[in-house]
């Protein structure tokens, strides 16, 4: 979080991306809710309509993958 907060500071941006915070979530298991307070804390804010969407991707993917055939 850290590193990507330093990087949107640098770009004069104040929106954390969806993919980003999905990769939190995904990858190092962190809740999109504490990212959430953490960009408020830091003068930044959550694309959550883009988490979202890739959370829905991530789901209909699972549901597919876990669907077999019986012959």
């Amino acid at each position: 979080f850290e590193s990507e907060k330093r990087q949107l500071e640098a770009r004069g941006e104040k929106l954390l991306p969806g993919k980003t915070a999905f990769t939190m979530w995904d990858t190092h298991g962190f809740p999109v809710d504490v990212t959430e307070q953490m960009a408020e804390e830091a003068g930044l804010r959550v694309d959550t309509v883009g988490f979202n969407e890739l959370m829905e991707e991530a789901k209909n993917k699972a549901r597919a993958a876990g669907k077999f055939k019986v012959d």
